[in-house]
């Protein structure tokens, strides 16, 4: 070999070396290149569209994990990784994936030096969704508008079972989860990225935390605590305490005219820790009147929690929520057409809704005037979204029957309240009603502007005044605030009812808008 030919091959091996080492610290370079040395791939994940993986690496570094497939790509974010970065060890969590679809997962490594290496460590084949998957149509997309995921549940019936759901901005499933039991399954994200929800275990009811895998993380029941019955809500305070109605049953009366006693439920302010503390618990039959008796008083809604007995759903609690902003409790309570506020010592701050004529129990209750818009009558879920600012959705069974979002202001010095905003769905003539269930959120839109999420969960093809029947239905619901155009919409219907047949209900509780499945 010549001089010259030497020559080029020390500068060849050279650059190599400089181009995949890194300098130790005693001006020695070491030839390095990260690989994947080993990969795991867990069990199967209780959400089937969910994948756990591990792999392990020879070197600590943190790795760029990138899923292909159905003509998409993302990158795993920070929040997807289980494991403490950078490691030698990794767990990742893979979600978003769609029904049906073969996906590929690599890894990218960059080691000492700038040394890059890229690995496709696993193959991924989703099964198509399960026969009886609920009949999900997407009605409206524009993922220029509207983004994040929508997240909601869907009760069982006679053709579909109960899932959890989450559907992007196309409206495509990318993310369910199978519930054998449920309860009123609301479910929301955590502070710590997890999933809440009020599970069913028998005759227990539970606060469920799960990641997003649908591994169960941690869990509290009713009977572990002594009390009776978790119910439609349960809520995660700034501190991390659990809010969520109880219930007990006391002997009143004599109810006039009929001059008789009855058992009647009460619905209980129930404030809870995750390791078993009962913070506190207010009692609404002491603090509000046992005698203030509408419409609803004689529904068996709870018969069966107390041995099949005959009782009467007084209130019928069905949402509530903390107050940061003077730490209180705000109440929807349904049979009684209010919204009401309380503090920790029991005492009502301000009740939304009206003067019942035929009780005197009420005439001194702290009632807001309303200087505009209209009362809402047997809501669902109110929530905070600013200070002395609600959001909820008003089935308006009692003034109409025109389901709708309504947001309220209330001044609790001047005690009075002023409707900012409502929407009625435009498209629907005679207005839709809904009679039970429902949500309304405050959600960001892709487009900068601020958008309402509507979820008519027990939506009726009937004019009002509509009931609860067999071809009730689910359509939820994205507008602009301000324009009112709608920007998303998915319905959740029977679509063929059989020859001869009435449609199956489908129906659910609540909807809830992430921006990524990721935390």
């Amino acid at each position: 070999m010549t001089s010259k030919t030497n020559a080029v091959v020390v500068a060849l091996v050279g650059a190599v070396v400089f181009a995949g080492c890194d300098n130790n610290g005693n001006g020695h370079f070491n030839y390095v290149l990260p690989e994947v040395t080993f990969t795991v791939m867990d069990p199967p994940t209780p959400a089937p569209l969910t994948r756990s993986i591990r792999f392990f690496t020879n070197m600590a570094l943190t790795p760029t994990v990138t899923v292909t497939g159905g003509g998409e790509s993302f990158v795993v974010p920070a929040s997807g990784f289980l494991s403490a970065e950078p490691a030698f060890s990794h767990h990742v969590m893979i979600l978003g994936l769609k029904p049906a679809t073969t996906y590929a997962v690599d890894v990218t490594m960059v080691g000492p030096g700038g040394a890059t290496n890229t690995e496709t460590i696993q193959s991924i084949t989703t099964n198509p969704l399960p026969a009886n998957f609920p009949p999900l149509e997407v009605r409206l997309a524009n993922p220029a508008r509207s983004n994040g995921v929508t997240l909601f549940d869907v009760f069982p019936s006679a053709i579909n079972g109960a899932y959890f759901i989450a559907v992007d901005a196309t409206g495509d499933v990318v993310w369910y989860l199978p519930l054998p039991e449920v309860s009123e399954p609301d479910i929301r994200r955590m502070h710590n990225g997890n999933l809440l929800f009020l599970a069913k275990e028998g005759e227990d009811r539970a606060a469920r935390q799960i990641n997003m895998l649908g591994e169960t993380i941690a869990e509290v029941r009713d009977s572990d605590l002594h009390l009776r019955r978790f119910h439609h809500e349960m809520f995660e305070m700034e501190n991390g305490h659990l809010l969520t109605y109880t219930i007990e049953l006391r002997n009143l009366g004599p109810y006039l005219p009929e001059n008789m006693f009855h058992d009647v439920v009460g619905e209980n302010i129930t404030e809870i820790t995750w390791d078993g503390q009962v913070v506190n618990d207010l009692r609404t039959l002491d603090i509000l009147d046992p005698f203030r008796r509408l419409p609803d008083f004689n529904a068996p809604f709870y018969n069966a929690d107390f041995g099949g007995i005959p009782t009467k759903d007084w209130a019928h609690g069905n949402a509530i929520v903390h107050d940061p902003h003077d730490d209180t409790y705000i109440l929807s309570l349904r049979h009684q057409d209010i919204v009401v506020k309380i503090n920790r010592r029991g005492r009502i701050v301000w009740v939304l809704g009206q003067d019942f004529a035929d009780t005197a129990g009420d005439n001194n209750w702290p009632f807001l005037t309303l200087l505009n818009g209209t009362y809402q009558t047997h809501q669902h879920a109110v929530e905070v979204i600013g200070e002395n600012q609600i959001i909820l959705y008003d089935n308006a069974n009692n003034s109409g029957g025109a389901s709708r979002a309504v947001i309220y202001s209330i001044d609790p010095v001047s005690l009075t309240a002023t409707q900012d905003y409502e929407y009625v769905d435009p498209t629907f003539d005679p207005p839709l009603c809904a009679p039970f269930v429902g949500d309304a959120d405050l959600v960001p839109g892709a487009d900068g502007a601020e958008h309402v999420l509507v979820a008519h969960m027990g939506a009726s093809p009937h004019p009002a005044p509509c009931g609860v029947g067999p071809d009730n239905y689910i359509l939820i619901t994205e507008v602009d605030r301000q324009t009112k155009e709608k920007v998303f919409e998915i319905q959740v219907r029977d679509p063929d009812p059989a020859e001869g047949e009435s449609a199956a209900m489908t129906n659910g509780y609540r909807a809830e808008r992430l921006p990524s499945l990721y935390p």
